[in-house]
């Protein structure tokens, strides 16, 4: 099944019900990427809104509209069949483009979009991903570039994995955002952000993909260059027991 998350309110209104729409619609033409699909039936109104990726402007959003059912005095009744029910849907006429837009990397074929495992609060990120190898060199000068780059592109997150393999270092590159809330919501121009990348890795020659694989069992913690909310971004590994370091330490010499 195709369905995406819905927040979901169904209330009974004795007060003007077209007044709360009314309310409901100038609320989302305040808040980009924000919709409210709404079915009236009399005094009984169903309202939800969701996506297939709950963002905490989502649930941000939903709290303002239970202000706004309160301020109509809407009290909550159970979800049941709306008959012959009147639906308006009210999207945000300056960002409804932009959404069916779904990431277009376009001629940058090496950004991917990937999801995270579960961080606090059970909450999961999505963030841009880049693979790619330079030469150990250059490794430093590229990092230092890169961090550079994220600031005018809107990007608050920048921290990577790396291996060895020969003279080069294997780079996995991750580029997200923080919470995302209603007041605050960072767009990264992707394509623009392609770009800076490919004039970067023709700069310091860096070649995309891995060389010769890279080792996932290194264990080793993230190179974080910049970070916010970092318990919802990444995963703290536990620290090994003073024996198993010693151990390691001895085996080393």
């Amino acid at each position: 099944m195709d369905n995406f998350a819905a927040l979901t309110a169904t209330v009974q209104t004795k007060s003007h019900p077209d007044q709360l729409l009314n309310s409901i619609k100038e609320l989302v033409d305040k808040h980009a990427y924000c919709f409210a699909n709404c079915r009236l039936a009399g005094d009984k109104l169903r309202i939800y809104t969701g996506d297939y990726h709950l963002f905490d402007f989502r649930f941000s959003f939903a709290t303002e509209i239970e202000h706004l059912l309160k301020q109509h005095n809407a009290i909550k009744i159970e979800n049941t069949a709306l008959e012959n029910a009147q639906q308006c849907i009210f999207s945000n006429p300056e960002t409804a483009h932009e959404e069916k837009e779904e990431y277009p990397f376009g001629d940058y074929p090496f950004l991917r979009l990937v999801g995270s495992d579960f961080k606090k609060n059970n909450a999961q990120n999505k963030a841009i991903r880049i693979d790619c190898h330079v030469h150990r060199s250059h490794k430093e000068d590229f990092v230092e570039a890169l961090a550079a780059v994220c600031p005018d592109e809107n990007i608050d997150v920048f921290y990577y994995f790396q291996s060895a393999s020969g003279d080069d270092i294997n780079l996995m590159l991750f580029f997200t955002n923080g919470r995302q809330y209603t007041h605050r919501i960072r767009n990264v121009p992707l394509n623009l952000f392609g770009e800076k990348i490919s004039l970067l890795a023709e700069k310091y020659r860096v070649s995309f993909g891995f060389a010769d694989g890279y080792n996932l069992d290194t264990g080793d913690e993230p190179n974080i260059r910049l970070m916010v909310d970092q318990d919802y971004i990444i995963t703290q590994r536990p620290k090994p027991p003073l024996f198993k370091s010693l151990l390691k330490w001895i085996n080393s010499i």
